[in-house]
């Protein structure tokens, strides 16, 4: 094989040495898999829409917490360190700040789990479209990322041209 020059592979997957492989489409046909184009949109759109309620979620916990941190004030207990150790008669709105606390936190770092995976699939499968595309011979796909910097906006924009 010389520079510059290409070469069409067929790559057979059997089981057992000596079994008959299922024969490989043909050069040029095919291109990305709409099941797992769907599945890459399904699992994206999920995250986000996960992402999105536990944002919500962690929103609830954060205004529980600021209740119960008003109600510890007015019995008296303020500062950072007012439930360490809780003054008498405010254990439970103490203990019920604790708990939303760590709901909060818990919500919090949920969702930015679930927005990684929406973003890392989001990428993946576009990534996935693009190559498995220009792998089958179709029209050549190219994706660029700009970043545009202004006074007023600082962005990234990707332009994919299909």
């Amino acid at each position: 094989m010389s520079a510059g020059e290409s070469r069409a592979v067929e790559l057979r997957l059997g089981g057992a040495a000596g079994e008959p492989a299922a024969a490989a489409a043909p050069a040029g046909e095919g291109g990305p898999s709409w099941a797992v184009l769907g599945t890459g949109i399904g699992v994206t759109v999920v995250g986000v829409a996960a992402g999105a309620v536990l944002v919500v979620v962690a929103n609830g916990k954060a205004r529980d917490a600021e209740g119960i941190d008003g109600q510890l004030t007015q019995k008296g207990a303020t500062g950072p360190a007012r439930c360490n150790p809780p003054p008498a008669g405010t254990e439970t709105l103490c203990a019920d700040l604790a708990d939303a606390d760590q709901g909060r936190t818990t919500f919090t770092l949920a969702s930015g789990v679930a927005f990684g995976v929406a973003g890392a699939t989001a990428i993946a499968t576009g990534i996935y479209a693009i190559v498995s595309a220009a792998a089958s011979g179709e029209k050549q796909q190219t994706a660029r990322l700009v970043p545009v910097v202004g006074l007023r906006e600082q962005r990234l924009v990707l332009q994919v041209d299909f």
